[in-house]
């Protein structure tokens, strides 16, 4: 009898955080850190300044991002976002009590 290889459904339930986001959405790595600092409510220029990188480089990132999320600017994109992320950190919360 020849054994079926086990096949593993992945849960993206389970992720929080930046690895919802990335998973989610597939977004890079950069990506991912640039949309966590628009969630914080940065500029573009503060995280060019931040990440060390051009605002060119920052705009690129962010037109890649709202295209990847369905949305065609900041405020979209943080009403699709932010309530995630608070989800993310009341769960973050509840997990160190």
């Amino acid at each position: 009898m020849v054994e079926q290889p086990s096949v593993h459904r992945f849960d993206s339930s389970q992720l929080t955080g930046a690895a919802y986001f990335t998973w989610t959405f597939n977004l890079t790595p950069k990506e991912t850190q640039v949309l966590e600092l628009i969630c914080q409510g940065l500029l573009q220029k503060q995280i060019a300044q931040e990440l060390r990188t051009t605002l060119k480089t920052v705009k690129t990132h962010c037109h890649e991002i709202y295209r990847k999320l369905g949305v065609t600017n900041k405020g979209e994109c943080l009403v699709k976002c932010v309530p995630l992320t608070h989800q993310y950190r009341m769960q973050t919360k509840v997990e160190r009590i």
